[in-house]
């Protein structure tokens, strides 16, 4: 018959107390609890020598901050005197606070639950309801020997027959195989904190100007202000979870303790992530590349001229329309548009959000599709890339600081336009003959974009500049006027010395003009 102190029942009736107040809503966890307890009051006489057999194995003591927060492998396992390692291939382990066991198994998760005995020799698995060969854990075990790295257990009974270790892993072990994808998106760009919430605190302001480095081998860094604070990180959960966890030695700022969470992947893109965790009610939106902070944005865009690199509207690359032009940050907020033809437009800039955005207002020009409110996705001394989405609309943008050159093509329409007066020789509608509605008028393009046409009678003006790389120019003029079926985008035929041909084919509607200079 075992005998237990009055110290003894202290401290187990003080160990129930904690367990009810660190988990009083789970009455399944207490149960559990005052069963494993139940258990160790047979054990507990013995904590400092287990029989088994013939021979005494001490049992050694195990602080809790030696075996929480890592990943751990089974590196030996023996069931009834027999090796069963290959059994548990890829199977990796934690112990969580709370009493959490977690089993990671090939992206699969199993939790059941664990504790150490009063004197911490002994470890209590139980996996309810567990797959082979997971449930072969659900053991009392005494622990034999352990390390920082290491640890050795045998079955709690008097044969000694049933054994398994246990070893630290990197954390990055934890990510299924089969989150390649996934993967290489985190690891082929930096990651700017664009929105942080920790339950009811708004916390992104305080993180403006961090970003995460996520590295191949399961490290992640984060910059704050220059400095670098080291973690792991890991994707589970058959690619449903970002974990990210920090390295102890390390002290993190406010709020960005809160990033060591279990992240549940919401949304993503090739832009940004989005992630919550609904456990602690936070949430988390990444951005890829560097937004810095809204001082030295706006000092790197600040009466610069930024010309536009690239464009594309729902996968249809339309850049050609835009060579040339580009976009002048000026003071006050004022924006001046830069084109290869015709007047600069004044307009407004603004920063908005926690300056990751960009609102953009044209009202005139070629550049009024521009009037949106941009997300900033990157920016650096020489590029800025903005991103636009609403609906099934999607539009990126790329402004870069060197202005681009014009083609000889280009150079060569223009000063072929803007050379003389020009009279239309021959127009006509869907191929039905020549129409003579133009007979006696002028044309003049000018260089500064203006387009003036005129008879004996009546003067009309409008505007016209080139696209698609000068295979095609812009006219602009009131549709209501005689001149409406001039208004639209042409497409330049061929032009020389006997003159200009365009086409223009839209909305079931082919015109074709021939223009002779005079």
């Amino acid at each position: 018959m075992l005998e237990f102190t009055g110290n003894h029942s202290t401290a187990l009736l003080r160990h129930v107390e904690e367990l009810r107040r660190t988990d009083s809503n789970s009455m399944k966890k207490l149960l559990w609890t005052l069963f494993t307890l139940s258990i160790l009051l047979v054990f507990i006489g013995l904590a400092s020598c287990i029989q088994t057999g013939d021979e005494d194995r001490p049992g050694m003591r195990v602080s809790t901050d030696l075996i929480l927060h890592k990943v751990w492998k089974v590196t030996l396992f023996k069931n009834d005197g027999q090796d069963k390692t290959s059994l548990f291939k890829n199977v990796f382990l934690e112990f969580l606070p709370h009493f959490v066991f977690k089993i990671t198994k090939e992206c699969e998760i199993v939790e059941g639950e664990w504790i150490l005995s009063s004197d911490s020799t002994l470890l209590v698995i139980r996996i309810p309801d567990s797959p082979e060969p997971l449930g072969q854990l659900e053991d009392e075990w005494v622990i034999t020997w352990l390390t920082d790295s290491e640890m050795n257990f045998i079955e709690q009974d008097d044969k000694g027959d049933e054994e398994f270790s246990l070893q630290v892993v990197p954390f990055q072990a934890l990510s299924c195989q089969s989150c390649d994808n996934f993967t290489n998106i985190l690891t082929d760009s930096i990651w700017s904190i664009t929105m942080f919430t920790g339950g009811a605190n708004e916390v992104t302001g305080e993180t403006r100007g961090s970003y995460l480095d996520f590295k191949d081998d399961g490290v992640v860094v984060l910059h704050i202000e220059g400095e670098e604070l080291v973690g792991m990180w890991a994707i589970t959960d058959k690619c449903q979870t970002l974990v990210i966890q920090w390295q102890d030695d390390q002290m993190l700022p406010m709020p960005y303790h809160l990033l060591e969470n279990t992240w549940i992947i919401q949304q993503t893109n090739n832009q940004f992530i989005a992630f919550e965790n609904e456990t602690s009610d936070a949430s988390l939106q990444i951005t890829k590349g560097r937004i810095p902070l809204c001082d030295e944005l706006q000092a790197n865009m600040l009466n610069t001229s930024w010309f536009i690199d690239y464009m594309v509207i729902n996968d249809d690359d339309v850049s050609e329309n835009f060579i040339g032009t580009g976009l002048t940050f000026l003071e006050n907020n004022q924006l001046a548009t830069e084109v290869v033809v015709g007047p600069a437009v004044l307009g407004e800039w603004i920063l908005t959000g926690n300056c990751d955005q960009l609102r953009l207002n044209i009202q005139a020009g070629q550049l009024t599709e521009l009037s949106r409110e941009w997300i900033i996705t990157d920016i650096q001394d020489e590029k800025i890339t903005l991103v636009y989405e609403e609906g099934t609309l999607r539009m990126e943008l790329h402004l870069n600081k060197g202005k681009p050159i014009l083609t000889i093509k280009c150079i060569e329409l223009i000063n072929y336009l803007v050379q003389g007066e020009w009279s239309v020789k021959n127009y006509t509608e869907n191929e039905k003959g020549t129409d003579t509605r133009f007979e006696g008028y002028n044309f003049q393009f000018k260089k500064d974009g203006e387009l003036f046409i005129w008879n004996s009678d009546t003067e009309i003006a409008g505007t016209w500049y080139p696209i698609r790389n000068c295979g095609y120019i812009v006219i602009e003029i009131d549709r209501n006027s005689v001149m409406g079926p001039m208004a639209g985008e042409w497409k330049i035929e061929n032009y020389n010395d006997n003159g200009l041909t365009m086409v223009y084919d839209k909305m079931s509607k082919k015109r074709k003009v021939e223009f002779t200079r005079n």
